[in-house]
């Protein structure tokens, strides 16, 4: 079992967050006028009210197409105040171009990391490939771009939606396809609940671009690995590796290798030489390249000795494994 975590939030990350460029891809259509619509703008003002200085905000209204009523501003205080200005201008008509509105989405988004590399100048890991979701396929609704960047990460789209007459798949397989997170409430005023949780979490964001990559001392020892939504790739010649994405400060997660080590009919208090790792990612604080080293993890063998007890916090990573495969078994 290999356990990572992201690193603290430190100096002026801790009181002003880490610095997001955020989109708001915001449905405008006839079917939202009336009281949605007014939670949408009600909504907005929470998510303005939560940026600092430091944050830029976007705003793309969707309906039969889509536009930016907010280019992507730095929320001072003039950059606020024309926000609220500009949503509070909106009204409801026409009919839901989702894939209109994540295309405007995605130009941003392009747009504001080239800028941010060309200011960076920072050196991106080689591409991986695309996630498998094992959702229904929504590509005609996300654009590519957003799924997976040309580089390593995908950008998360985070959907909301409150009512019973939203499309529920749709916005599920949006979120499922970007590794993003899909929120419903029917009670209109905890969206802005849903909202902070959202927004708070991607203040906190420590490390991106986070590969793990794992040596195994016999060319031949992984037989799998277990990494959940992460994607993970096992090569004769690389060894394996598992794409994290993003982590937020101090967040932790465990990945689960499963060797074929050879036998011995000898004792070896040395120990056997399994696996060593490396983990690469962006530091948030400093946007620079970080690489962590491990030595080689060793399993001491001496053969006459009491076999020795296995780790609970190991047996426990295990039965969450058996127990996702069994209920995607009993529920495909």
């Amino acid at each position: 079992m290999l356990q990572v975590k992201a690193p603290t939030l430190v100096g002026e990350e801790v009181a002003g967050g880490t610095p997001l460029d955020l989109v708001a891809v915001l449905d405008v259509s006839g079917s939202m006028a009336g009281p949605k619509l007014e939670e949408v703008k009600r909504g907005m003002g929470f998510v303005v009210d939560s940026l600092g200085p430091r944050d830029r905000l976007c705003v793309v209204a969707m309906s039969d197409d889509a536009r930016r009523v907010v280019r992507l501003t730095r929320m001072s205080g003039d950059g606020k105040a024309a926000a609220r200005r500009a949503v509070e201008s909106l009204v409801a008509a026409g009919s839901t171009n989702t894939r209109a509105g994540l295309d405007k989405a995605a130009k941003v988004i392009k747009e504001s990391r080239n800028e941010n590399d060309d200011v960076a100048g920072r050196r991106r890991h080689p591409p991986l490939r695309r996630l498998d979701t094992n959702t229904t396929d929504y590509s005609d609704l996300v654009p590519p771009y957003l799924v997976l960047d040309g580089q390593l990460r995908s950008t998360p789209v985070h959907t909301f939606a409150f009512g019973w007459d939203h499309d529920e798949e749709a916005l599920h397989g949006i979120s499922a396809a970007t590794r993003g997170t899909s929120s419903f409430t029917e009670n209109h005023a905890a969206i802005q609940d849903a909202l902070a949780l959202c927004v708070g979490g991607l203040r906190s964001v420590t490390a991106q671009d986070v590969l793990i990559e794992v040596e195994c001392w016999d060319d031949d020892g992984f037989a799998a690995v277990k990494s959940g939504c992460y994607e993970n790739s096992i090569n004769r010649d690389e060894g394996a590796s598992v794409s994290v994405d993003e982590l937020f400060a101090d967040e932790e997660r465990r990945f689960l290798f499963f060797l074929d080590v050879p036998s011995i009919d000898y004792a070896d208090y040395l120990g056997t030489r399994l696996l060593k790792v490396r983990c690469h990612y962006v530091d948030i604080a400093t946007a620079q390249d970080v690489s962590v080293d491990s030595a080689y993890a060793r399993v001491k063998r001496p053969v006459d000795a009491a076999p020795v007890a296995p780790s609970m916090e190991v047996e426990w990573e295990l039965l969450r494994v058996k127990a996702v495969v069994l209920d995607t078994i009993l529920d495909p």
